[in-house]
């Protein structure tokens, strides 16, 4: 590609180099203030909007800046850089920067973004007046001049970090609370009328990050981590289903929540959802249930997981083990085009602590008990959905079920199967959305 010029005629355009220095050293500032203000179990975690991980975004963010003088020497020249098809270019660049996150802290991250940030004004120091419209194509994204490569630092901060500011700044609360069933991780969010969100099993609140910026625009979130899950005990003994709800209780009342809260369920939280809308009508305005079977396990499902659950229990999170977990969570389709939904499931086994995952696959799963007889008695507008992949609450069965329930309705969701909510956000956010506006008046 030729370079482009001005004129010959025409004076060379004046850019603010000062100003394009202040934007350079805030957006430094912000990524530092971004990453220090993160709690640790908050680096690992998925980062909203992304398959990346927040550590991982920060990375991509950092090698993206660590390019730029050599892209800046390269549009001197005319020349583009990283113009590959998207085919090859998203899967590399997913893993590629997989790769290279591994160990980076948020020390190691803020000290290399920093020094990536000082080559860049230096290279900013080096363009001559002549050389701001100079430019070639980058990263298949078009046409690039040398002014506006010094722009794009701030621009992709923002693009991939705009909702993860946006949550620490609407989070009003991140605490623990005791509970009958033991201290339970409890994290706020947004503002409006009380919803609350609790997880499956195998997985922690985190599964609803990329749900909950969608929700928390008109409601105040409240994500509990089950116990023995997150950051989140437990009692030390079994609990059930029962002791559950009131520990849900238990979190409302200790933050002063009185009026009726609108649930939202994934699997055991859609469990903890229908106990609680029948024992106490009174504390709930509606109920969402996601990819939660009201049937007991059949002596099938409770033999295959005794036999994983022993083999857990001797060898802990082996490979066989996470990769079992999460093909019975996740549809064939979330494995095959999420595989960041697919490793986060993973690693949440094989960082869970062992005595108390086992104790909440005894409680929940081997424990629980048959919900249908609960389902007449549920007089608050509830919405079953379910993954049209989910081997354990079909389409079929989850039509019967919701058919028991006064003011049910049913929303089946497409190449999805357990864990709706990731593998499925934004269709998830229509549906729990739809049906507040459709209910709830």
């Amino acid at each position: 590609m030729t370079a482009i010029t001005a004129k010959a005629a025409s004076a060379p355009r004046a850019v603010d180099r000062a100003a394009l220095r202040v934007e350079l050293t805030a957006t430094n500032d912000q990524l530092r203030t971004l990453v220090e203000a993160l709690p640790d179990t908050r680096w690992q975690q998925l980062c909203p909007g992304s398959a990346w991980t927040v550590c991982e975004v920060m990375v991509h963010l950092t090698w993206a800046l660590e390019q730029l003088p050599a892209e800046v020497a390269s549009a001197r020249q005319g020349r583009g850089m990283f113009n590959y098809p998207a085919w090859f270019a998203d899967p590399a660049s997913y893993w590629m920067n997989r790769w290279n996150a591994r160990g980076v802290t948020r020390v190691s991250l803020v000290r290399r973004y920093d020094a990536a940030m000082a080559a860049v004004l230096a290279s900013l120091d080096t363009v001559a007046d002549g050389e701001w419209d100079l430019g070639a194509n980058f990263y298949g994204h078009g046409f690039y001049t040398i002014e506006g490569l010094f722009h794009t630092p701030a621009q992709h901060l923002a693009e991939h970090t705009a909702v993860l500011a946006a949550e620490q700044a609407a989070q009003t609360n991140d605490t623990v609370i005791a509970t009958r069933v033991g201290p339970l991780h409890v994290r706020q969010a947004g503002s409006g009328p009380p919803a609350v969100l609790w997880h499956s099993l195998f997985v922690d609140s985190a599964s609803w990050h990329h749900v909950g910026p969608y929700l928390s625009a008109d409601r105040r979130l409240i994500l509990i981590d089950g116990p023995g899950h997150g950051l989140s005990g437990d009692s030390g003994q079994p609990y059930s289903m029962r002791a559950c709800a009131e520990a849900a209780l238990d979190v409302l009342n200790a933050l002063g929540v009185t009026e009726r809260v609108d649930w939202v369920g994934n699997a055991w939280g859609g469990h903890v959802g229908i106990t609680l809308a029948a024992a106490h009508p009174d504390r709930l305005r509606s109920l969402i249930a996601i990819g939660a079977p009201v049937a007991a396990y059949t002596p099938a499902e409770a033999r295959e997981t005794r036999l994983l659950l022993g083999i857990y229990r001797l060898l802990g999170s082996v490979g066989f083990i996470r990769n079992a977990v999460a093909e019975a969570l996740l549809s064939p389709a979330t494995r095959e085009r999420n595989p960041a939904a697919a490793d986060y499931v993973r690693s949440q086994i094989g960082s869970a602590d062992r005595r108390r995952l086992r104790n909440a696959v005894v409680s929940i799963s081997l424990g629980r008990e048959d919900l249908t007889s609960l389902l007449s008695n549920i007089q608050v507008p509830t919405l079953f959905v379910t993954g049209a992949g989910h081997t354990g609450f079909t389409p079929e069965q989850a039509r019967a079920a919701i058919a028991l329930v006064p003011e049910g309705q049913l929303a089946i969701v497409p190449d999805a199967a357990y864990l709706v909510p990731l593998e499925q956000p934004e269709a998830t956010a229509r549906a729990v959305q739809g049906f507040w506006a459709a209910t709830l008046r």
